[in-house]
């Protein structure tokens, strides 16, 4: 399944509390592809050196996977402004920075 829009609506840095501490995610468009980075984790910045993207699948709804992990978007007008992240195991709400 393919996106019909403008993927950078969900262009961004979205982060909120999980277990271990402050997690963000950077979310960009990539011609017809969007990627997720993560930037923050437990509470920690990871090195840019170390930080890897996903690149991640339409799976309808707003809501995005790459893999198990379900990426869902919230917003309205120009832009997405929470990313719900659904690892099975754990759920975060983020918003955008």
């Amino acid at each position: 399944m393919t996106f019909d829009g403008d993927l950078a609506y969900f262009e961004g840095t979205y982060a909120g509390p999980a277990r271990a501490g402050e997690v963000a995610l950077r979310i960009r468009a990539d011609g017809d592809l969007l990627t997720m980075t993560p930037v923050t984790v437990g509470g920690r910045d990871v090195p840019e050196g170390r930080q890897e993207a996903d690149t991640l699948d339409y799976r309808g709804d707003m809501t995005f996977s790459n893999g198990t992990p379900l990426l869902t978007f919230e917003g309205d007008g120009d832009s997405a402004m929470v990313l719900r992240w659904d690892q099975g195991a754990g759920y975060t709400v983020m918003t955008r920075r």
